[in-house]
């Protein structure tokens, strides 16, 4: 093994005799590098003083203190220094195992706001740590571009909004769509009897009531070729939008699936499904799933008139990708609203096809972004969008002062993301958040922590080639933590939570920010937070080049 804590968790595991000693972080610099905590018997203390590249051992009642040699501390820190970072590597870990992380999963029908900001820097958290570990990631989308929402968004274009196209406005394209969609939606209310909190995230789409927006849907599904030409220009309008925002967050999405392309295959998926029983179709001609739980008996797929809400048109998306990625773990990022859709979907499918692996694998579920004690929703117009806040950091004191223009590392776009996306992490995915751009450059927030340790790390005066001085005990810190970043990516991996590898790196960073280091510590520091930041989808792979 290259690095000091792993050579001495395997030496460690070398004796029969001795068993339960695990290895610890310090949490400030010393004379002490790394501490052992078990059973600490003689023949503990013995073995450990035996390890290699260990120089001494200092016995306390709870723990052994251990400093490594300073030779083995001033290899690692020069090859850190130059940016070799071999000690950060852990693709070990999962060893090109395949893996899908669905993530964003938009509508088509508006701008990307900061309540799928919090998705987004999770789901390419999860991906990017997978990544580092050595897996095959696919990041993957599922656009909702097939629903009555889309049919909202046509009609408030033609009959509500006014202006010919975000050309002729000088809109952002699905700034101008959310626009046409909000003229729609915000006089709707949700059908009668969708109060029960699993019927709301589909509520909208379970009206009857005929409307503008059910009469183009009808018109869409009937391939009516006018409808069709508006629902592609609207749908790539708002994709073309969603992309760019993306590219400004540095976040890549290697496959997009359209709800649209599996529309066809539905009526043959509820026929099938009926047949075996495993759906129902009543007399009205509505689709339900009978699930057996008292507090919500039934679980409704299609309205009366055959029309598919987004429970449906997920069910065959599923179904495709199970028969799909049969060697794939696929996880999915989404908000805790979707909790009874996920289990009943998949008690579906699991009956549908008894078989087949149920896809996704996992579902990881977060609190809503909220604004005023309620959740962010586009439907009003009023959601503060991802752009919107990007640009206000931008323009913030806080960001300006610490960018260097000349550093594209460090420019005010690049902290901007690096802040935003920073502070969504800060948080555990069980808490509601709040997302504004005071909040996120707020002195206590964790992006901004990010953003003075990055900005700190890449001072260009700070340029060299390695000199290691073991002696300092800033510098031997710096490099005996980052001797513990494999086991931080493998916790965190082991519960698909980016919370210890977070808190590690606000850790260092808190300190890194208020201590007085070398030139030689802050090249040791640049390394570990480039290579933390890049596996935590936090910085641009381009910028943790040699890590």
């Amino acid at each position: 093994m290259s690095d000091l804590v792993r050579q001495l968790q395997a030496h460690l595991a070398t004796s029969d005799r001795v068993s339960g000693l695990s290895v610890a972080a310090l949490e400030k610099p010393g004379r002490r590098d790394a501490a052992v905590v078990g059973r600490l018997t003689s023949e503990a203390a013995s073995l450990v003083h035996a390890a290699p590249a260990v120089q001494e051992v200092q016995r306390t009642q709870e723990r052994l203190l251990v400093r490594f040699s300073d030779d083995a501390i001033a290899a690692h820190g020069a090859r850190l220094e130059a940016g070799e970072g071999r000690s950060l590597d852990c693709t070990d870990l999962l060893d090109g195992a395949r893996w899908v992380v669905d993530f964003c999963d938009p509508n088509a029908t508006k701008a990307l706001h900061v309540g799928h900001l919090r998705n987004l820097a999770i789901g390419n958290a999860l991906a990017s740590m997978l990544e580092a570990g050595g897996a095959s990631v696919v990041r993957q989308s599922q656009v909702a571009d097939a629903g009555h929402q889309i049919g909202d968004a046509m009609a408030g274009y033609l009959w509500h909004v006014d202006d010919d196209g975000p050309e002729a406005t000088g809109e952002k394209s699905d700034h101008f769509v959310g626009r046409c969609y909000a003229a729609v939606a915000a006089d709707q209310q949700p059908a009668s009897g969708t109060s029960h909190a699993a019927d709301l995230p589909v509520a909208a789409e379970m009206r009857t009531e005929p409307d503008a927006a059910s009469r183009l849907m009808r018109g869409w599904v009937a391939r009516d070729e006018e409808i069709v030409e508006l629902w592609r220009t609207l749908r790539d309008w708002v994709t073309t939008g969603h992309r760019a925002t993306l590219s400004r967050l540095g976040i890549r999405v290697d496959r997009e699936l359209f709800e649209s392309a599996s529309f066809a295959r539905i009526p043959a998926l509820v026929d099938r499904a009926v047949q075996a029983g495993v759906l129902a179709r009543t007399a009205d001609g509505r689709v339900t799933y009978a699930t057996d739980d008292e507090d919500y008996p039934v679980f409704p797929l299609a309205r009366a008139d055959g029309f598919p809400n987004q429970n449906l048109r997920a069910l065959i998306t599923y179904h495709d990708m199970m028969l799909e990625l049969r060697d794939a773990t696929m996880i999915q990022v989404c908000g805790t609203e979707w909790r009874a859709h996920h289990l009943y979907v998949e008690r579906i499918l699991r009956q549908l096809c008894p078989s087949v692996p149920v896809q996704p694998a996992r579902c990881v579920f977060l609190e809503m972004v909220e604004e005023g004690g309620e959740a962010v929703s586009s439907s009003t117009g009023e959601a503060l969008l991802i752009d919107e806040l990007l640009d206000r950091l931008t323009a913030e004191a806080p960001l300006r002062e610490l960018a260097r223009a000349e550093d594209t590392t460090c420019d005010t776009d690049r902290l901007a993301v690096l802040a935003a996306l920073g502070f969504c992490l800060g948080t555990r995915m069980s808490r509601r958040m709040t997302i504004t751009s005071k909040a996120v450059l707020d002195e206590r927030s964790p992006g901004l922590l990010f953003v003075r340790a990055w900005t700190k790390a890449w001072d260009p005066a700070l340029d060299g080639p390695p000199d290691p001085h073991p002696g300092d005990p800033a510098y031997r810190f710096a490099v005996a933590q980052s001797q513990f970043y494999h086991d931080q990516i493998a916790r965190s991996l082991a519960s698909l939570d980016y919370l210890p590898l977070v808190q590690f790196l606000l850790r260092m960073s808190r300190w890194y920010v208020s201590a007085t280091t070398g030139a030689h510590t802050s090249r040791v520091m640049r390394a570990l937070l480039r290579r933390g930041f890049r596996d935590l989808g936090l910085v641009r792979p381009e910028a943790a080049t040699g890590l």
